[in-house]
Formats: C-alpha cells, sequence, structure tokens
C-alpha cells in the first residue's frame, strides 16, 4: 500500500483531509485527525505512528499496518506489493467569512448553506411534481436522507444513518421500495426497504467489492446494480528506462465489473446484464450507471464508450449505441461517459441521460451533460457554465441525476472552483428549455445523490 504525502514532516502533514486515490483508479476520501483517530470513507479508525510504521485499528478489532519511507516526492507506506493508494491533500473546510449567501433568510431547518463564490441562482419555474430527495454528509459521522421541494426550496430531513455511509439511493417510483448503498472498504452491502418491510444484501467481506448504482424496475419486483471487484491478474517487472536494467516487480490489479438484477419477491438472481471477460481491457471502464426504464422492460447501462439497451428480464442485448460527438469550448471529440455518472431515464422512457467530459481519461470533473434517444441513439448535449467553473461532483466521487417528474429539468451535484478552490458538492437544476442551470442553496453544502422522479 503506497501513500504519497508531500509535506515537510511525516507526523504532521498525516493530520488532515486527503483524496486517496488507488492503483485502479477507484477513489475514497481519508481524513487523519490529530487526536489519532480518522475515518475512511465515513469509517472510523485509530491511529498510531511509532518510529516508521504506521498501525490503524478499526472498532471491529481490525488492524492495519505499514511500514513507511521517505522518497522524493514524499513517503510511501507499504504493505508488501498488494495494494497501492496515492493521497492527495483536500482543501480545508470554508468558514463562515468565506461564504457569499444567496439568500440571507435561511430556514432553520435547512441543512448548512452552500458556499458559493458568486451568485448563480436564477428563478425556478415550470416545476411539476414530488420533491427532490438527497444525502448529506453533516461531517460528524452522520448521513442524513433529505427531501427539498424544488420551488420553495423548503428542506426536510427524511432519516439519520449514523456511521453508516449510504449512498447511490435506487428507489421506485411510488416510493415503495427504497434501497441505499453502502460504502464500506471491507463489508459492502446494501439496504432499505421493500414494501414495508427490511431489505439487505451482504456481500463478501474483505474482497476488494463495491456495489454501486442500485436502481428499482418500473413494476418494483427488480433490483439492479453493479458490482466492482479487484483481483489479482499477474506481476509485471519495471525496467530502468536508460539501461534496461530490472528495477523491481510488482502486483497487477484488474477491475472487473458485472452488471446483474435479482427479484425482490424470490430474492434469487434475475438476470445478468454485462460480466467482464476474464482479462478485460484495463484502459476502459464497465458496467456503468445501469438505470430501469420507468414504461418499459428494459435497462440500460454505459461503458466508456457505448450505452447498451437490454431486456431486463432476460439480460439480453436488443441494441447498442456508440457515444455521441460534440464540441464545446473550442474542442471537437467524442463524448464518452465518465466513470463516475450515473445514469437516468426521463419520464417518458425515451431518453437517457448521462455526464461527460469530454475524451479525457480521467473521472473527476464531468461538465457536460449528454442526453441519447434509447431508440435510435440520436443525442445532444449541454456544456455546464465554464465562467463558474462548473462541474458534476459528489463528496465520494459517484455522480448521480435524475429528471424531473415533468421532463424538463435533470438535477445533478456539482462543484465549482473560485479563488478559495473548489466548493461543494451542491445541487444544481439544469432547464433543458433553454439550457439554464439554477442552484438549490438551500439544500446546501455536501448535498449530493439527488433523485426526483424515482430511479
Amino acid at each position: 500500500m503506497v501513500l504519497l504525502i508531500n509535506s515537510q514532516s511525516f507526523s504532521a502533514s498525516l493530520t488532515g483531509q486527503w483524496l486517496g486515490v488507488d492503483t485502479v483508479g477507484e477513489t475514497s476520501y481519508i481524513v487523519f485527525r490529530a487526536d489519532g483517530t480518522g475515518d475512511i470513507d465515513g469509517e472510523r479508525f485509530s491511529y498510531q505512528l511509532i518510529d516508521d510504521m504506521l498501525t490503524l485499528r478499526y472498532g471491529d478489532g481490525g488492524e492495519l499496518s505499514f511500514f513507511c519511507y521517505e522518497q522524493e516526492e514524499g513517503w510511501i507506506l507499504s504493505m508488501g506489493e498488494e495494494y497501492a493508494l496515492e493521497l492527495f491533500p483536500m482543501e480545508a473546510e470554508y468558514s463562515d467569512e468565506d461564504v457569499i449567501w444567496e439568500d440571507e433568510s435561511s430556514t432553520t431547518d435547512a441543512p448548512q448553506q452552500s458556499a458559493h463564490q458568486e451568485k448563480r441562482n436564477s428563478p425556478v419555474s415550470g416545476l411539476a411534481g414530488s420533491g427532490i430527495r438527497f444525502i448529506m454528509d453533516d461531517g460528524q459521522d452522520q448521513y442524513v436522507w433529505y427531501g427539498i421541494d424544488p420551488r420553495t426550496q423548503a428542506v426536510e430531513a427524511i432519516q439519520t444513518f449514523s456511521d453508516e455511509y449510504i449512498c447511490s439511493p435506487g428507489i421506485s417510483s411510488d416510493g415503495s421500495v427504497l434501497i441505499f448503498a453502502i460504502r464500506h472498504p471491507r463489508q459492502p452491502r446494501l439496504t432499505g426497504e421493500v414494501r414495508g418491510k427490511p431489505f439487505e444484501l451482504a456481500f463478501p467481506a474483505d474482497m476488494e467489492m463495491q456495489v454501486r448504482h442500485p436502481t428499482v424496475s418500473r413494476d418494483g419486483r427488480l433490483l439492479a446494480f453493479t458490482i466492482k471487484s479487484s483481483k489479482h491478474v499477474g506481476t509485471i517487472d519495471v525496467h530502468d528506462w536508460n539501461s534496461g536494467a530490472y528495477d523491481h516487480s510488482f502486483m497487477a490489479i484488474g477491475t472487473w465489473y458485472k452488471v446483474v438484477s435479482i427479484n425482490l419477491d424470490t430474492g434469487k438472481q434475475q438476470a445478468v446484464y454485462h460480466d467482464d471477460e476474464l482479462v478485460p481491457d484495463v484502459m476502459k471502464k464497465r458496467g456503468l450507471g445501469p438505470v430501469f426504464s420507468p414504461t418499459d422492460d428494459i435497462l440500460i447501462y454505459a461503458d466508456n464508450l457505448r450505452v447498451y439497451v437490454c431486456d431486463s428480464i432476460s439480460g439480453k442485448n436488443l441494441r447498442t449505441f456508440s457515444v455521441p460527438t460534440g464540441t464545446t469550448g473550442g474542442w471537437t471529440g467524442t463524448l464518452e461517459v465518465s466513470e463516475y455518472s450515473g445514469l437516468t431515464f426521463s419520464p417518458d422512457g425515451r431518453t437517457v441521460a448521462y455526464m461527460s467530459q469530454g475524451e479525457a481519461d480521467i473521472a473527476i470533473s464531468p461538465h457536460i451533460i449528454v442526453l441519447m434517444d434509447v431508440r435510435s441513439g440520436e443525442a445532444h448535449y449541454y456544456p455546464l457554465p465554464q465562467e463558474s467553473n462548473l462541474s458534476g461532483c459528489a463528496k465520494r466521487g459517484l455522480i448521480y441525476l435524475d429528471f424531473s417528474p415533468d421532463g424538463r429539468h435533470i438535477v445533478f451535484s456539482a462543484s465549482a472552483y473560485g479563488q478559495q478552490g473548489e466548493v461543494g458538492p451542491f445541487l444544481c437544476l439544469l432547464d433543458l428549455q433553454n439550457g439554464s442551470v439554477s442552484v438549490l442553496d438551500k439544500a446546501g453544502l455536501h448535498a449530493s445523490d439527488p433523485v426526483w422522479k424515482g430511479r
């Protein structure tokens, strides 16, 4: 396990907030506190640094130890050659003095206000249907499931989850099925409620697995999701660039994706929509953002370069579309599906939307929302306002978006860059009639994972 920490002193530099990027591109958020505690993606641990040994201890008795030593670009913590993780410093939290409020008359039941560097809010009209639901991280090991009325911006806390990092809400259109993914470094699972009864689906522990993007079929009977797992694919020898002499070897890790559904009535697997080959193309991210149609028995998922339409019952592929090309800001190229983007259906079942960063081979900061007709593959797109440095963002990586029940708007989580650095995530609305983007300020800072019509 490798952590690069670019600071003067190891013991001092360890304290703070870090964005971790591992050898397969997976991200995590890590905090080391001065009192000897920390957390990774919401799971609390205590830590101790003695000489060159760093030890992490978890509440369930689990323990990890790493050797650390300095190199040119920072520090390395190693645990053999099994895994690698780079840590990049995160921006400090903003104080009230850094905040320019959109509206001084905040309601008492709203979460903390968002810290925007400029006023970008515009009047919202034509919104119909039920409220938007979203997740808020309160920064104190609590994750709150909120609702917000997009017309009045009245906010209501629905449920609080203590020490349980919820994400990726999948919810039926009638609200009778609500499923969250639990992102946990050692015990991923799905949890929620199905027609008034508790639901939980656990996955094998300590297997470097994640579960993503749960989605509920239009009749509320099927639950689909992506399983992402890491596996050893071989050992790679590294040689000196100039002399060709052997330098060292490391363990190569491959990433596998699988998109499946289960029948919520029987608990048995219903269909497999995608399963990687034994040795997949490591440059292609697959099994992204599965979502059921609200009107037909089909499911859509994507890889970076294609969108797949499948029969939701059998899993059979019905048709495949390549992502479109686009031009924005003087650039022309393919509008690839961001690895972090969810997909969402329009309420009439004709259009699917996703977020793109163009052809960039990185997942962060997608800034183009693409809409594709699921029958013809025809597409059009909406670049986000670059004068505001606006882009898709979520605190834990995966970016969710959803249509309004009337099909006019798309809600998504975003961030903006200003003089103070990155601010967000917060919730935004894209008006599909005129392309304008407004901010739901009362949803607050650290609001993400929105769902509107259901997914």
